[in-house]
């Protein structure tokens, strides 16, 4: 379960990195 919650947690942070290079 914890590595499942690191590697969400790691998408989220991707996702937002990719969000903020777009705005």
């Amino acid at each position: 379960m914890v590595q499942s919650a690191a590697e969400l947690l790691a998408i989220v942070i991707k996702i937002r990195m990719i969000t903020c290079k777009i705005t």
